[in-house]
């Protein structure tokens, strides 16, 4: 017989004779839904009567749900899931089929969606085909779920950024933004995929005006789950200036932003009449600076206020968008160093520090700062160097550092090597026959930008009281850095600072007796100087012939040449004219102090 839907009873037609056996089984299998019926009681015996104890036991069959996986499932922690039964998987990566569990009962309905989304990459995955629909009697998989690895922008903002043609690219996925003049924020097009890695950098300088812009952090990551917008470019370059004795004796920092059409300086707080930075009252005396171009920190060395162990530190100060500075934890050395030099090599980056040591002879220091923290010395530092290095200056194309100790007529020469470990070089620090002539009291060092060649000031008689000296020395990389004296050139009475322009092209001395600064061409080949027409340059005339030009610095464009002036604690501003090297002076002079006190000495440019 055919027994109807939800019957509950059956009966076998037509009856069997009295006496003759029986063997009842299931035939035929229940569908819509699919079921599995069998006899599970008095299925076989002899008819002596009507049988009546046959048992037919029906369950509802089950089946699976599942699919195929379209397009790259690379991410973990996809999980689909049917919202009619509660079933559902976590698809593993690299997957091309899934199948929900437990199985479903035949004649439900299913509902699937994805409830999961990958990651690591991220992905954005949906079921594209065949969602919905009724159990029958079979598996089913045709189920489809289409996966695409999410796209993220990568992009920041822009500080400073007036001219127009910037050009910004990302290296790795080699798409790239045109910011428009004066934008904030950039965005490199196209978006890449998560998981992959970026590396943004300047790859054309805006013009008109010229500018000279620089990834400041942030430039190098992963994408994961969102669009980037922390990568910061910077376009506004500032002057930091040592103020030495500045705020009663304890010195301060002055802070101004270049105007990068004119050059002209404005104080960054805004306040011409208070344009410095005081530091934290455990830095006394500040009197090297360096600007780390991997990342937006100034270091500061403190020599201390002239009395061994007091207040004598490295302090790190960590650069804001418009030339704030914010302190770290500042690093004493030791109780009898007072620090007197600094000098980044960005390709760790590494931080040296020349120190005036009083216990004994003067010391260079060597630390691997991370993200401005210095941390402890690094393998072989201190290592002993001469008295009283003022100048220090990194040549991080062949690995070389020079040091320039004017307290005892000494060059200290040190080898780079793995991690930023120094290594003396052999008969460093140089003095005496090493040199034809011998210094007398060595300043300042500037180092060509691709190296090989090195420049240092001299007085040759101390007190300054006539002509003294810039003089080219020779090096390689293979000799270790070992120095071979080239030629001397005349310059102006004490000269003190020396620096390059960027470009190479140009090189300038500041004379601190004559308030003037002597400029000269500097021939690629050979290193050799040629007077600029015009030189030297009057810096200042106040108070003279006390000493009064000290640090210099040219900006990153090339076109200005800053000048800090010891004896009235200011700063001169020279436009820098292209090909020549003739030095223009704009307008005034700037305040460097607010606190009162004299001694503007060091300056940097970030």
């Amino acid at each position: 017989m055919t027994v109807a839907a939800n019957a509950t009873t059956f009966t076998l037609a037509p009856a069997v004779a009295a006496g003759a056996t029986y063997h009842v089984t299931v035939t035929g299998q229940p569908s819509s839904p699919t079921e599995a019926c069998s006899v599970t009681s008095g299925g076989s015996g002899v008819a002596n009567a009507n049988v009546t104890s046959v048992v037919v036991t029906c369950a509802v069959s089950s089946f699976t749900v599942g699919g195929t996986i379209s397009g790259p499932l690379t991410g973990t922690g996809l999980v689909v899931t049917d919202s009619v039964s509660g079933a559902h998987v976590t698809v593993a990566a690299g997957a091309t089929t899934f199948t929900l569990a437990p199985a479903i009962a035949s004649g439900a309905t299913y509902h699937l969606s994805v409830t999961g989304q990958p990651a690591g990459p991220t992905e954005s995955c949906s079921v594209s085909s065949g969602a919905n629909g009724v159990v029958g009697g079979a598996n089913i998989a045709s189920v489809v779920v289409t996966c695409a690895i999410s796209t993220f922008t990568v992009g920041g903002t822009i500080t400073g950024l007036v001219g127009t043609g910037l050009v910004l690219t990302d290296s790795v996925g080699h798409g790239t933004a045109t910011p428009a003049a004066a934008a904030t924020a950039f965005t490199i097009a196209p978006a890449i995929n998560s998981g992959a890695t970026y590396h943004v950098t300047v790859t054309t300088q805006p013009s008109t005006p010229t500018q000279s812009c620089a990834v400041t952090s942030g430039g190098s990551g992963t994408v994961t789950t969102a669009n980037i917008a922390t990568i910061v470019v910077s376009c506004q370059h500032t002057v930091f200036v040592a103020n030495t004795y500045d705020n009663t004796g304890t010195g301060t920092i002055g802070v101004f932003a270049i105007d990068p059409t004119t050059g002209a300086l404005t104080a960054s707080d805004g306040n011409a009449a208070l344009p410095a930075f005081v530091p934290a009252t455990t830095d006394n005396n500040p009197t090297g600076l360096a600007v780390d171009p991997t990342g937006p920190y100034l270091y500061v060395a403190n020599a201390g206020t002239f009395a061994p162990g007091t207040n004598n530190d490295v302090a790190t100060f960590t650069i804001g968008a418009t030339g704030t500075l914010t302190e770290g934890t500042p690093v004493t050395i030791s109780t009898t160093n007072q620090p007197l030099s600094v000098g980044v090599d960005p390709a760790g980056p590494y931080l040296y520090v020349g120190s005036n040591d009083t216990a004994a002879n003067g010391a260079m220091e060597a630390f691997a700062p991370a993200a401005g923290v210095l941390g402890t010395q690094l393998s072989g530092s201190p290592a002993l160097s001469g008295n009283t290095p003022y100048g220090l200056a990194v040549d991080s194309a062949l690995g070389v550092v020079f040091e320039a100790n004017d307290g005892d007529g000494t060059i200290g020469v040190y080898a780079i090597g793995v991690g930023g470990v120094l290594t003396q070089v052999t008969n460093s620090p140089f003095a005496g026959g090493a040199f034809a002539p011998a210094l007398v009291a060595p300043f300042a060092v500037a180092v060509y930008p691709t190296g090989a060649y090195v420049y240092i000031t001299d007085p040759l008689v101390v007190p300054g009281t006539a002509p003294g000296t810039v003089n080219e020395f020779t090096y390689s990389a293979a000799g270790g850095g070992a120095m071979t004296l080239v030629n001397s050139y005349a310059v102006g009475t004490d000269p003190e600072a020396v620096t390059i322009d960027p470009a190479g092209q140009f090189l300038y001395v500041s004379n601190g007796h004559d308030g003037t600064v002597s400029a000269f061409t500097i021939n690629a080949s050979t290193g050799a100087l040629s007077p600029i027409l015009g030189t030297p340059f009057t810096s200042t005339t106040t108070n003279l012939p006390s000493i009064t030009p000290t640090g210099l610095a040219v900006d990153p464009t090339s076109q200005f040449l800053y000048v800090a002036n010891g004896t009235d604690s200011s700063i001169t501003v020279f436009a820098i004219t292209a090909g020549t090297g003739v030095l223009t002076a704009v307008g005034g002079t700037v305040q460097a102090t607010n606190l009162g006190g004299a001694g503007t000495t060091a300056i940097a440019i970030q």
